[in-house]
């Protein structure tokens, strides 16, 4: 039998609670209210006291007092998610007991959007053959949703003979989206200044019947550009000659 089970009717109270404090962010603790403590569910919802305490009878102001578990967050589906569910006060959670001990976990029961807000979230894939080996950011690929930051991305790793890293970020709090690798090149486009910015540490390739650019034109170095080339661009009415 599993060393998880739901509580029995004998032990402290069923298994379900409610979320008492908003979840601290980056950690995967929290405080629950076991549900059997509460009048109803609605009563607790309609608290305006976040203290981690709650009177039995919110109606008639009963002095009895009930107390919160403190649990630690059980992956129940095994998605592989590095973080936990950013749950907030008034959440339907489940709860489980590590048996013989006063070890509690606890689990998502469904997604509340309307109490959920803003979520924090961290998908990794491993990519490691290594038995036992920690799924960290060096040897996984991951995805990653931060609203309160306001940026989202993905991010691979190279530890399996990659020849490099990849990293495609969207700041959509600044309007800006970058893609890079590890060995330097980048690709930034900036939608709130109307800019493209592109690093390469070898050759930029455009390859199409027609190139048009329109707009001043700048060019800061000419490397073996023969007449023909500026010509067909367009570039030598208002630009000196490359070298012959």
């Amino acid at each position: 039998m599993s060393k998880f089970d739901f509580f029995k009717e004998n032990s402290l109270t069923n298994s379900f609670g409610i979320v008492a404090e908003h979840k601290i962010l980056g950690s995967n603790k929290i405080k629950v209210f076991p549900i059997e403590s509460l009048s109803s569910y609605n009563d607790y919802l309609n608290k305006s006291d976040k203290s981690t305490k709650t009177s039995k009878n919110n109606i008639t102001g009963s002095s009895k007092v009930e107390y919160t578990l403190e649990a630690d967050w059980l992956d129940l589906h095994g998605r592989g998610s590095g973080s936990s569910p950013d749950v907030r006060r008034g959440e339907l959670v489940l709860i489980w007991k590590v048996k013989d001990s006063n070890e509690y976990m606890w689990s998502t029961y469904k997604y509340q959007a309307d109490l959920r807000g803003k979520e924090t979230k961290v998908d990794m894939i491993g990519n490691t053959d290594v038995f036992g080996e920690t799924l960290t950011d060096k040897n996984s690929h991951f995805t990653y949703n931060n609203p309160l930051k306001k940026v989202m991305g993905l991010k691979t790793a190279n530890n399996d003979g990659e020849p490099v890293k990849f990293e495609f970020e969207i700041d959509y709090g600044k309007g800006i989206f970058t893609l890079k690798d590890s060995n330097g090149n980048s690709f930034k486009h900036d939608g709130k200044n109307g800019t493209l910015e592109a690093t390469y540490n070898n050759t930029i390739t455009l390859n199409a019947p027609n190139i048009i650019l329109n707009g001043n034109t700048f060019i800061t170095k000419v490397l073996k550009v023969t007449k023909e080339i500026f010509d067909k661009l367009g570039l030598l009415t208002n630009h000196t000659h490359p070298p012959r």
